[in-house]
């Protein structure tokens, strides 16, 4: 019994050891997935000694081998990110991989998953081409000669049957080594090794040669003009093939074209069928040898020669590519394939409408060719001819529903209506078709990440780059997947990478330079958004149109950021100019010229024009409302953010000031959202009642029920108390110590936008306000009253009261046709002033009341005012635009203390003409005269400039405003900016007067002649120069100057200011002013009645300020005027802004969540 026991022990420890590693296998994390198989691949799991077939889809643990067959290949990705291509005949060893924790949770990467120190791979035999960049964890790679330390790389290793191993680097940095020595590797190097021999390396001469084949020709041929109905053995065999490669079997398809060819055979037909199922196939080489031999055979053959030109497209020999279409579509133009290939050529150089006709007619001539239909969909997609793209692939689907790529294009159009659904369902479909096709894994990435699956959407995104990774669009989306997933020193080095795949694509440059500015980094990012301008004929949504995805998040960028963070506002609003020129239509450049007009400190209704069409006209996302607080989402995802900000300031005398906001707001795709409250307490800068208190609320909320309407509300309320704060620009106005004022607003907004089309839009706005206004004052004076010597005390009580209702309606009509954009609009604005003032006037005499006087007016006035315009934007040439307006504008303005309101009517023409004379300079002329209407009481959506030169000048309402203006914009480098300015404007101001009866009306008539000249400077990326310089002069005429003498003056300013931003998020500034005025008129007195002749003071104004890491906040310290400097400034009637004459240091910190 004894001798029993022992005799089964050793078969009991076998069973625990056995079930042991069972079990430690199942709770093994899965180190990889086979993503996609071509012909013959076989797995042996770890610890097994059989093969076994392979499917798409195969989890991969540590140990795993797979084997790839002759015509074969394989595709994995890996825990670690790693991208692996295996070629045929080739063996991989999977022994370890280190799970990268921005895949978590995704679906490959367990959330709970075991860490390995390094991943480890394993080469016996055969080539593998691996990419992998990120730095954080190390992995080796071996082979019977060497091995390869590897932190971020891409190369391919190639595994000899005697041994020999060489690595092939194409980017990065890794290390060869073995018993016998150790060999660093540079980009661009080959090394290689025998067993036994210490590693060597050489020049790599030709590296695009060395990752051929694991590149994705999607090869576009008409069966017709390949094998068609020719007779014979290899015809027969060759639409064999063609019919095996359709059903998927690529791979054995390829091996029977291979036999059939190897035998010599120099029939140009099969030749060409071979070609291209080997280009399915992703064997180059041969499609080249085979299209040659083709050509050689038959130089006429239609289908050699546009294979041949899509091959040299894939592999970006444009010119070879341009050239071969020419030839083919010269000797062939009714043929379908030669008007595809035309197409693709085409859309290569981004000529999208030439590329829309050649698919088109070769639809007309092949309704049945999918292919043409599909590429068509996409430009028109990328076009935002949503209905149109739907309307043709759904031909394609009908046709060949069983086709992967019509699948995917079906998805990404159904992505272009938000329809997350049925694109998710389509994506799968093709995925299942052909697991190769990486456009199918990038639609699932998008659908990932619209439902907030951040490491889901990376690794559909690492799949599709692995599937066809020299597509620059495919990387430039994996860029912006990575910035997703807060991987940025990996998204900027992915963008780097498409852009040098494609050097004319406008769209990885865009990415980046938004990147750049979320990081601090806003020098490098201005160059980015300088060369995505630059390559995309200076359109406002600087990407390019072949995109699968509509790109709504990005498109609510502010891509004025970079310049205004170091102060290089000129700079940035003569690219928004621009921008709005060439696309007027685009949210994205009304969006950039309204941040630029706010940098430059222009006219506050230009802005409010340019804001308020980006509102109506952009997309209805998490972007819509940002407050640039947060690392930009790239995708349409929901979101929210919060932001929390006070301020505590302090002026010379000791006054306080502070203030406290809190914003919210987010969204999802198809609505947005923001809620903001502030509130706000300043005692200001003299001595006695000059505070401001308030309390503010704002919200607006944006809904697109279907990607052609949108829908916007908004609500705003402010009540704001303040004493005498008039004159802040005049150190020596004495305040009344008595005044008191109220306000009261509330507003509220409504917008409906349609868009018929890429090239129709129709706006319409509507708002509704209530403004009410209580002012009261007292003042106290001595006098005389009669005979008698001893002075009386006079007490004198003013009150007034201002209620104005009003309605704004307006709309527009936008329309594009062939070269001119046009807009139509009109525009109404009526309501009533209701006024009312009363007045006590008393005197006392010795304690006794001597004379009570009281007075009471009340009146209402109306405001009317009413605008019908059109504009015609014409692209006369390349870089010439013409701007032709007229409008007419009639007014019913009120005046208060008056009962009737000034009427004013007036034929308004706008000419303008923009000059892009050469790549770096622009010269523009403009000419408007206007009517101001309501610009003082609300923001209107008639186009806002005119050249760049701005309307909606700072006047009084039913003001007559002439303007003349020229401008020359010339960037002399990449850092250097300057601008020069001459305008004329003339302002005449219907007031009543005073001084006569009470419906006598004068013109205060003033014309401003003024030069102006900008430089912006990038010293360094972290380093901006601003320097600025103005000469004005102001002459009123003479009825006018003898009622206001101090608008007859002179000034000359210069202002220089350097702003710093270091990617830590340290930031700081400092800019000083000067500013010289003389007064010309000798009636011109001070408020001691002194005789004013001249102001020239300086100013200093200086910041710190430091962003908390990971974007968690910031604090800033603020000081205006640091040298305190005393001075009387006279404003301009349209001045924007003033300067203070008195310091004020203010402490800004703000928190975000």
């Amino acid at each position: 019994m004894q001798y029993a026991r022992i005799a089964r022990l050793p078969w009991l420890v076998m069973a625990c050891l056995l079930l042991a590693a069972a079990t430690a296998l199942a709770a093994a994390d899965p180190v990889g997935r086979l993503v996609a198989v071509q012909g013959s691949v076989n797995l042996r799991p770890a610890g097994a000694s059989d093969w076994r077939a392979a499917p798409a889809g195969q989890s991969l643990f540590p140990g795993d081998a797979l084997s790839t067959g002759p015509a074969s290949k394989a595709a994995i990705l890996c825990v670690d990110e790693s991208q692996i291509k295996l070629n045929e005949n080739t063996v991989l060893v999977l022994k370890a991989a280190a799970p990268s924790a921005r895949l978590s949770g995704g679906g490959l990467v367990p959330v709970a998953s075991k860490a390995a120190p390094a991943s480890l791979y394993d080469v016996p035999k055969g080539e593998v081409w691996l990419k992998n960049e990120a730095e954080r964890f190390r992995f080796e790679l071996s082979t019977p000669a060497m091995t390869a330390a590897i932190r971020g790389t891409e190369f391919v290793v190639r595994v000899a049957p005697d041994g020999l191993s060489t690595v092939a680097l194409l980017r990065g940095a890794l290390t060869l080594f073995n018993a016998q020595g150790e060999l660093p590797l540079a980009a661009g190097e080959l090394g290689s090794a025998r067993p036994g021999q210490a590693p060597t390396k050489q020049v790599l001469v030709n590296p695009a040669h060395a990752v051929q084949w694991t590149l994705y020709y999607p090869a576009v041929a008409d069966t017709s003009l390949l094998v068609g109905e020719g007779a014979g053995p290899a015809a027969t065999a060759a639409r064999q093939a063609l019919t095996t490669a359709g059903k998927g079997e690529v791979g054995r398809a390829y091996a029977a074209m291979a036999q059939l060819l190897d035998k010599g055979l120099n029939d140009a037909t099969v030749l060409t069928t071979g070609a291209y199922v080997a280009l399915m196939a992703g064997e180059p080489e041969a499609a080249g040898r085979w299209i040659a031999a083709a050509r050689n055979r038959e130089p006429q053959s239609v289908a050699a020669a546009c294979l041949a030109a899509q091959m040299a497209l894939f592999e970006n020999r444009l010119a070879e590519a341009a050239a071969l279409s020419r030839d083919v579509l010269a000797r062939a133009p009714d043929s379908a394939l030669v008007q595809v290939t035309a197409g693709l050529v085409a859309a290569s150089t981004f000529d999208l409408p030439r590329a829309k006709a050649c698919y088109r007619q070769a639809l007309t001539l092949d309704p049945g060719f999918t292919a043409a239909a599909v590429y068509l969909a996409r430009i028109e997609l990328g076009s935002d001819e949503l209905e149109a793209a739907w309307a043709t692939i759904a031909k394609a689907l009908a046709a060949a529903p069983d086709e992967a790529i019509v699948q995917a294009g079906a998805g990404f159009v159904r992505l272009g209506f938000r329809d997350f659904k049925a694109a998710e369902d389509f994506f799968t479909r093709a995925a299942s078709l052909d697991p190769g096709l990486g456009e199918a894994h990038l639609g699932l990435g998008y659908v990932a990440f619209s439902k907030g699956k951040k490491a889901r959407g990376l690794e559909e995104m690492l799949v599709a780059t692995l599937l066809s990774p020299r597509l620059s669009l495919l990387q430039s989306a994996l860029g912006k997947a990575l910035y997703q997933n807060r991987d940025f020193d990996k998204a900027l080095a992915t963008y780097d990478y498409a852009a040098s795949l494609d050097p004319r694509d406008p769209t990885p440059h865009l990415y980046k330079g938004i990147a750049l500015t979320d990081l601090n980094r806003p020098g490098e990012a201005i160059r980015e958004i300088n060369a995505s301008i630059a390559k995309n004929d200076n359109q406002a949504i600087f990407r390019s149109r072949l995109t699968l995805d509509r790109d709504l998040a990005v498109r609510n960028a502010d891509l004025a950021r970079p310049f205004t963070l170091l102060g290089l506002g000129d700079w940035a609003y003569a690219k928004a100019v621009t921008a709005v020129k060439n696309d007027p239509l685009n949210p994205s450049a009304h969006l950039f010229m309204s941040s630029a007009y706010r940098a430059t400190r222009q006219r506050v209704g230009a802005s409010g024009t340019e804001l308020l069409l980006f509102r109506l006209l952009s997309p209805a996302n998490q972007n819509t409302f940002t407050q640039s607080n947060d690392y930009t989402p790239m995708f349409e995802s929901p979101y929210l953010r919060l932001q929390t900000i006070g301020t505590a300031g302090v002026w010379s005398n000791g006054h306080g000031a502070y203030s406290a906001s809190t914003e919210a707001y987010g969204g999802l795709p198809g609505l947005a959202g923001d809620l903001y409250g502030a509130w706000d307490d300043d005692a200001g800068m003299r001595e006695q009642n000059s505070g401001t208190r308030s309390l503010y609320g704002f919200g607006q909320l944006k809904w697109e029920p279907t990607v052609r309407d949108a829908i916007l509300a908004a609500f705003t309320t402010n009540d704001t108390q303040t004493g005498d704060n008039a004159n802040a620009s005049d150190w020596l106005y004495q305040n009344s110590p008595d005044q008191k004022q109220a306000f009261a607003n509330r507003i509220a907004e409504a917008g409906y936008v349609h868009r018929f089309g890429p090239e129709a839009t129709l706006i319409t706005y509507a708002a509704v306000a209530d403004n009410v206004w209580n002012w009261k004052d007292r003042s106290y004076n001595a006098v005389s009253l009669g005979d008698n010597t001893a002075p009386a005390q006079e007490a004198y009580l003013q009150y007034r009261r201002t209620e104005r209702r009003f309605v704004s309606l307006q709309a527009q009509q936008q329309l594009v046709l062939g070269e001119h954009t046009l807009m139509v609009g009109g525009d109404y604005f009526g309501g009533e002033l209701d006024y009312m003032r009363k007045s006590r006037d008393f005197y006392t005499y010795y304690g006794r009341l001597a004379e009570d006087k009281s007075t009471r007016w009340h009146y209402n006035p109306a405001d009317r005012a009413g605008s019908v315009y059109a504009m015609d934007y014409w692209k006369l040439a390349p870089g010439l635009i013409a701007e032709m307006g007229l409008g007419y504008d009639a007014v019913a303005s009120s005046r208060f203390g008056w009962p009737d309101p000034i009427e004013r009517q007036l034929v308004s023409p706008r000419l303008g003409l923009n000059w892009q004379a050469s790549e770096d300079h622009t010269l523009r002329l403009a000419f408007q005269r206007y009517l101001n209407t309501h610009t003082l009481f609300q923001s209107v959506i008639a186009p806002s400039e005119v050249a760049g030169f701005p309307g909606r000048l700072n006047a009084d309402d039913a003001s007559t405003i002439s303007e003349l203006g020229a401008g020359w914009e010339a960037q002399w480098d990449d850092a250097t900016f300057t601008v020069a300015r001459l305008t004329w404007d003339q302002v005449i101001n219907p007031q009543y007067d005073p001084y006569a009866s009470y419906d006598r009306v004068f013109d205060v008539n003033v014309a401003r002649y003024m030069a102006t000249l900008g430089v912006n400077r990038l010293l360094a990326p972290y380093l901006g120069l601003s320097v600025f310089g103005v000469a004005k002069r102001l002459l009123p005429h003479e009825a006018t100057a003898r009622r206001y003498p101090q608008d007859d003056f002179f000034e000359a300013d210069g202002a220089l200011a350097l702003n710093f931003l270091h990617s830590s998020g340290l930031g700081a500034g400092i800019g000083g002013t000067l500013v010289h005025q003389y007064y010309y008129d000798n009636r011109y007195q001070n408020v001691f009645g002194e005789r004013r002749t001249e102001t020239l003071f300086g100013l200093l104004d200086a910041r710190v300020s430091y962003e908390f890491p990971g974007k968690r906040g910031f604090a800033a310290v603020e000081g205006k005027n640091l040298t305190n400097t005393r001075f009387t400034y006279q404003r301009e009637a349209v001045a924007l802004d003033a300067f203070y004459p008195d310091r004020q240091i203010v402490f800004k910190l703000g928190w975000y969540f």
